[in-house]
């Protein structure tokens, strides 16, 4: 808001007579004589404030032709000093009339206040009213004037002035207001046009990714359902609707143990409620008869922004098909066993035969045998035993894999365990050259070990290194240690050594060597896989290292059995 201003009591007068100019002065400039009378007049009146407030007085110009009166309005224009009245006599040869002025006058400077000086025989004011038009700022005065009444004009029409340019003032300040008013405005509405467009943008993106997940949702095909902490369903899957043969939205509010077990209360072995309780995520597998169908069901738990636990999801997936998939298999593992077991029997028995009359021809029985003769059966005898550990093996297997393998678990001394297996091995490894040497750690190790099972592991083991190592010049190092709470076997060799990408293969069924599948060198590729598993049963874990080029080292874990039970 602008200052108000000082008051404008600036007075021009357009005469083309001197002393009437002259009479203008005295009547309006302070120690005017014709003012001081009139002072004293009011004073007498209305007292000494009013004579007090009219000493004021007015600032007079001069102008004594209108040509002259316009000039001096353009020069108080442009020095920012307007005039704020004007005294116009109408008459005023050779130039201008007072009319033609003043029409000049407001022409320059609308704003300026006149008084139009006439004596009776001038202008009518109609004709004076159809030159300059209907304004309220004309005034006329008719000469000869009273000095009172041109004093009043004075402060009147003075007055006006000012109060129409503060006027003018606060209007501006109103339309500045206004203007910054609305700036402001149109602003804070570009700004809610473009948060109202963020808006429906962001909602139309939400929309769009409700109808994708639901989409998702709808498309998984195991039963999906959300429960809230009072087992109602807040969401269901089109996967379950389909299968009750209702809508998902029929199936929001109801109780998931009324909907999908066709109960009165939560069943037993509820993974929501376990869910609930214990705030992790459960699974569970049973028979449900409410739907005709083996279940395998996933639960887990859904927390609020707090953290707070507010239900859980319910995922639940028929696996009928893999139920009697499994039992199908488990049948036809059953079947294997029992032929494997009914086979290794049947074959059994002739080999006693043929091993019995092997001995007989070799004893003579059936007369002398020529050196060749021997050499013969001899072979024919080893190539039973070799079919007899097949056999042996694959009853083996067969029982594994059947969980029907039976140990005899007792103490079991280390280092007699390892010595009678070194000596059984110590000819096979003679006749191809083969250094076969023994380390074992101080003191009495025992185990809790089926002994015949730990002398299979570990003859496994060194026949293994016999059958890779090369003839003349191998070497096989058997070593036992005593560890903190275990004992370790190990059997190492300077074979050919086993790739990288091949030792996790090295423990698979039929595998031998660098062969794949199938049978190998000297054997089915079955007893490194046998003994994983036998050492597994006994409690412990068999480990291998090799590097292509620089042997094979093969390490059997078994827990020890505590100092007082090997005393005892």
């Amino acid at each position: 808001m602008k200052q108000k201003q000082q008051k404008n009591r600036r007075i021009l007068v357009i005469d083309d007579n001197e002393s009437i100019h002259k009479d203008f002065r005295e009547i309006l400039e302070v120690g005017g004589t014709k003012t001081a009378t009139l002072d004293e007049a009011k004073a007498a009146i209305l007292g000494d404030a009013a004579k007090a407030s009219e000493r004021e007085g007015f600032e007079i110009d001069s102008a004594f032709q209108g040509a002259e009166g316009l000039a001096k309005v353009k020069e108080a224009l442009a020095q920012g000093k307007p005039y704020a009245m004007a005294f116009v006599d109408v008459r005023m040869p050779p130039g201008w009339d007072g009319v033609e002025t003043i029409k000049h006058l407001w022409a320059e400077y609308p704003e300026l206040e006149v008084v139009i000086c006439t004596a009776y025989s001038d202008y009518q004011w109609s004709d004076i009213i159809d030159k300059l038009g209907q304004s309220d700022q004309l005034l006329i005065l008719k000469k000869p004037f009273d000095n009172v009444e041109v004093q009043q004009l004075a402060c009147a029409l003075t007055e006006k002035w000012s109060l129409g340019r503060q006027t003018e003032l606060k209007q501006k300040d109103l339309e500045d207001a206004v203007i910054k008013r609305t700036r402001e405005l149109s602003k804070t509405n570009e700004q809610l046009k473009q948060e109202i467009e963020e808006r429906k943008i962001a909602e139309k993106k939400l929309v769009q990714a409700a109808a994708e997940w639901r989409t998702t949702f709808d498309s998984i095909s195991d039963f999906v359902t959300i429960h809230d902490m009072n087992f109602r369903i807040i969401m269901a899957n089109r996967a379950i609707a389909d299968f009750l043969k209702v809508e998902p939205n029929d199936l929001i509010g109801k109780k998931c143990y009324e909907m999908l077990h066709g109960l009165s209360e939560p069943c037993a072995t509820c993974p929501h409620q376990r869910t609930l309780e214990t705030r992790q995520p459960c699974t569970a597998n049973f028979f449900e008869p409410h739907l005709g169908m083996h279940i395998e069901v996933f639960t887990s738990p859904i927390f609020d922004n707090k953290g707070e636990l507010t239900g859980s999801v319910h995922i639940a997936r028929d696996i009928t098909d893999r139920k009697l998939a499994e039992e199908k298999l488990r049948e036809q593992d059953r079947m294997k066993t029992e032929f494997v077991v009914n086979m290794s029997h049947e074959l059994r028995t002739p080999l006693a035969i043929f091993k019995n009359i092997i001995s007989n021809l070799k004893a003579g029985v059936a007369g002398k045998m020529n050196d060749q003769q021997l050499k013969n059966l001899e072979v024919a005898d080893k190539e039973i035993d070799r079919l007899a550990r097949i056999i042996s093996d694959f009853l083996d297997i067969s029982r594994i894999e059947a969980g029907k393998i039976n140990l005899r678990m007792q103490p079991v001394r280390i280092q007699s365990l390892v010595s009678d297996v070194v000596e059984l091995l110590g000819p096979l490894a003679d006749a191809k050259n083969i250094e076969l040497t023994v380390s074992m750690a101080d003191g009495d190790l025992s185990v809790n070990a089926d002994r015949d099972r730990m002398v299979q592991v570990l003859a496994n083991l060194i026949n293994n290194g016999i059958k890779f190592v090369p003839d003349c010049g191998g070497k096989i190092a058997v070593q036992v240690r005593e560890l903190d709470d275990e004992i370790s076997i190990s059997v190492e060799d300077n074979g050919p050594g086993i790739a990288m990408e091949d030792k996790s293969k090295v423990f698979g069924r039929f595998v031998q060597g660098d062969k794949h599948v199938g049978p190998g060198y000297q054997g089915p590729g079955l007893g490194l896989a046998i003994s994983k598993e036998l050492v597994e049963l006994h409690g412990g874990r068999i480990e291998v290292t090799s590097e292509v080029g620089c042997g094979t080292t093969f390490t059997v874990f078994i827990p020890l059995i505590p100092e007082c039970a090997r005393i005892n």
